[in-house]
């Protein structure tokens, strides 16, 4: 599933910008790339305004939590140095800072992925982050542009029937109605109760 879908499906978007910038030039020639993050420059579609809506444009920043925690940190000793401009040593920490936290968002993408293939590898799926994490891999792998949805449901069926099997599950991603209104996740919840009451 893409990360910018959900925007996709509320706003229009007016125009996009992907940072880090190559037209900025840095006090300190950094051996990291800096902020990573996309910004939305976004208004309301017509068929989500209501009548005290104002079709305002608006900014919505895309950032890991990662990315947002090492942004807030530089951009105020950078940008707004209370104590003086920091010096080249400073910077360099600054630097290390973002090597460890873009590392970190490679290894939280791996051990996602690690993860889906471990669930792949199972007959059945028997705890909800495997569940979610399945559906999002399988939704990336089939390409499919489909509403994921919230998949608290679907995780209550599985804290009651213990566990769901990964065959059937295939099944139902295959026959996932891509016209449909309703979300991946209530699609297949749908097919899971009307088979069991089978």
């Amino acid at each position: 599933m893409k990360r910018d879908q959900k925007i996709k499906e509320i706003f229009h978007i007016e125009r996009t910008k992907e940072f880090p910038n190559s037209a900025h030039t840095p006090k300190y020639t950094k051996r990291f790339s800096g902020y990573w993050v996309t910004h939305y420059r976004v208004k309301l579609k017509e068929e989500n305004l209501t009548e005290k809506d104002h079709n305002t444009l608006a900014e919505i920043q895309v950032a890991s939590v990662l990315m947002h925690a090492w942004s807030e940190v530089e951009h105020d000793l950078v940008y707004k140095p209370f104590s003086g401009d920091l010096s080249r040593e400073e910077l360099a920490i600054l630097d290390e800072i973002n090597e460890i936290v873009l590392s970190g968002e490679i290894a939280l993408e791996r051990l996602q992925s690690a993860m889906a293939e471990r669930t792949k590898r199972k007959k059945n799926i028997t705890d909800k982050f495997e569940l979610t994490n399945y559906l999002i891999n399988s939704i990336m792998s089939r390409n499919m542009a489909q509403n994921l949805g919230n998949t608290s449901l679907l995780n209550n069926y599985l804290s009651t029937t213990k566990s769901v099997d990964i065959k059937k599950l295939n099944d139902y991603l295959d026959h996932i109605n891509i016209d449909s209104k309703d979300s991946i996740s209530d699609q297949i919840l749908n097919d899971l109760l009307i088979h069991d009451y089978d």
